[in-house]
């Protein structure tokens, strides 16, 4: 697994080889693969299923142009949902706004991440190289 099988046996080395000539780096090795991650049980106060749901009717009920106002004043009044539903659709980057490009076309764009700081270092360290 670590040595190169194409090479032949070395001279001098009787037939056997030394691991530093055909080892592969550390860097050669694949990581095993991430879990999948786990959503948070609930954003801004409401449980993540929830928010879930009422994404899923809010985009059964986008094509229907008689619910939007619908939709515009059930999210005026509850700012909680909308805090929550943007949030997740932030997150996910499927939050898109509509621009009129130069050529006074409109255009789809995402709406971009805001800056993060870097997370905190565990304690007794003083960088993550």
């Amino acid at each position: 697994m670590f040595f190169d099988d194409s090479d032949g046996p070395h001279e001098g080395s009787g037939g056997e080889r030394s691991p530093s000539s055909g080892a592969s780096s550390v860097g050669d090795v694949p990581l095993p693969p991430l879990p999948p991650p786990t959503p948070p049980s609930s954003i801004n106060g409401m449980a993540t299923e929830e928010i879930y749901s009422i994404i899923k009717e809010l985009r059964r009920q986008i094509d229907d142009p008689a619910t939007h106002q619908d939709i515009r004043a059930m999210l005026k009044k509850e700012p909680a949902v909308l805090l929550a539903v943007a949030r997740v659709l932030h997150e996910s980057a499927l939050l898109r706004r509509t621009v009129v490009n130069v050529d006074g076309e409109l255009e789809e764009q995402l709406v971009p991440l805001p800056e993060a700081s870097p997370p905190p270092l565990p304690s007794g360290y003083r960088s993550w190289a």
